[in-house]
């Protein structure tokens, strides 16, 4: 086969039904740093319409493989989630047995699908529970891996995967590729620690043998602690550990592939963080600490870190859909103290919340206010409105937050409130006068049964006050 007709890199990716957004947006950012780097590029599957066995089965040879896709775990073996198929009732069925989902593969046989057609050697696996088919691996006499392969799997076995995570692996991977020429996969794991110190499992076939070999990057409990205190110093540590993996490789002559690459890098690997690094490191380390509900180190790196007004209001939406969508009420003080901290960062105010909830919705396809007043989070309603939330941003689905304050009775007042103030030809009336009213009648609704409505005299009082 000629070396033209060789790919630099295929792409096997999973639907995503739960946030087909996500993967989605990935293939599209991906396939343009792809056209910027001038790489040879196949996808089978974009997110939305996911991979089929067709697709893959036509592969052409390839240099490196990204496979991303959600997981079920079925007779103790991992499956990919490829497509989930329009039969309702299968899937129905198979929800409530042990069988995989429609369109869920077993993962080996996916690799190993992969590797015959495009002979890739260079592979990253985004899969949550992802290292266990390198437990798979070890439990088999006949090795599926071709032989010199190295793959880095961006999870555990008995770790879900974080989406970002993945795709910030997969989005470094990417441009450590030049086209025409092989990655070396000890730098690209080695940048993939410099950059996401989470929980990794690197694998390799050396030639020679029939086994694998592994090296797992954890994420630990101290290591958490250690990210918030100094994070270079914990990816440091991390690296020391995948050095003193690779000693031992290069010590024992089978391990060839792996003896060229440390040739090919300045070795040992070395702790070398650009300054871009470090901040997506504490951006990372940041978002971490806001979904584990870690108060106490949140707090301690808005006194250290300044993050930009869209990156911090990103974080807080999600915070805002983990604690509405998923019932957690325990994160509540979590959204109440960044809405609070406007100080820590590059001094945020209600446009920027607005436009924050705007890219919310173009991404997730719902509105964080909307969501709360469906799920009737009364406090989560009142500090949105507290700040500023525009009460007339749609959602995808073209519903906005006033005509389901008007349609709810428990929030109904409050919605007439919004749109009287709105259609008033007083210049002194402003969103931010009725914001503060409707704290007001947030208050009185907590401390009431859910079937009253805010009294006049606070009507009568929030007027004359304007």
């Amino acid at each position: 086969m000629n070396n033209r007709d060789i790919v630099d890199i295929v792409f096997i990716v999973g639907e995503d039904q739960a946030s087909k957004y996500s993967h989605n947006r990935f293939c599209k950012q991906i396939e343009d740093e792809c056209k910027r780097k001038n790489l040879k590029y196949v996808f089978v599957g974009d997110g939305q319409i996911g991979a089929t066995l067709d697709g893959i089965s036509n592969l052409p040879l390839a240099r490196h493989a990204v496979v991303l896709a959600h997981s079920k775990v079925a007779n103790e073996k991992h499956h990919l989630v490829l497509n989930r198929g329009d039969d309702i009732f299968e899937s129905i069925k198979t929800f409530f047995s042990i069988l995989p989902k429609p369109g869920a593969y077993p993962s080996l046989d996916i690799i190993k699908l992969i590797q015959e057609k495009t002979q890739a050697k260079n592979i990253i696996f985004g899969s949550c529970y992802g290292a266990m088919i390198a437990d798979e691996i070890k439990k088999l006499n006949q090795q599926p891996l071709l032989n010199g392969t190295s793959m880095l799997i961006a999870s555990s076995a008995t770790e879900a995967s974080y989406l970002d995570d993945t795709i910030l692996t997969i989005n470094n991977f990417v441009k450590k590729i030049t086209p025409g020429q092989e990655a070396i996969m000890l730098e690209v794991t080695a940048d993939a620690n410099r950059t996401n110190p989470g929980t990794k499992v690197f694998v390799h076939k050396p030639e020679s043998t029939n086994s694998i070999v592994t090296h797992t990057f954890r994420r630990t409990e101290r290591a958490e602690k250690e990210i918030c205190m100094d994070i270079e110093k914990f990816c440091e540590y991390q690296l020391a550990g995948f050095n003193e993996f690779i000693d031992g490789l290069i010590k024992d002559d089978k391990n060839k592939e792996i003896i060229k690459q440390s040739q090919l890098v300045s070795y040992p690997l070395k702790m070398e963080m650009t300054q871009i690094q470090k901040q997506a490191l504490h951006k990372l380390s940041f978002e971490r600490h806001v979904s584990y509900n870690d108060i106490q180190v949140v707090e301690r790196l808005l006194v250290n870190v300044k993050f930009t007004s869209m990156f911090y209001l990103y974080v807080l939406c999600n915070a805002i859909d983990d604690a509405v969508s998923k019932k957690n009420n325990n994160l509540i003080p979590m959204v109440k103290l960044l809405l609070d901290h406007k100080e820590h960062t590059t001094n945020w105010d209600k446009n920027d919340l607005n436009e924050a909830m705007e890219r919310h919705i173009n991404s997730h396809g719902f509105n964080p206010l909307t969501l709360a007043i469906e799920h009737e989070n009364t406090e989560i309603i009142n500090l949105l409105l507290k700040h500023g939330a525009n009460v007339f941003l749609p959602d995808q689905k073209e519903r906005t937050p006033i005509d389901m304050m008007l349609d709810n009775p428990k929030y109904k007042s409050i919605g007439e409130d919004y749109l009287r103030m709105s259609k008033t030809n007083d210049n002194k009336t402003t969103l931010q006068h009725i914001s503060m009213f409707s704290h007001e009648n947030m208050a009185n609704i907590n401390n009431k049964n859910i079937n009253t409505t805010p009294s006049d005299d606070i009507v009568i009082k929030h007027k004359n006050s304007i």
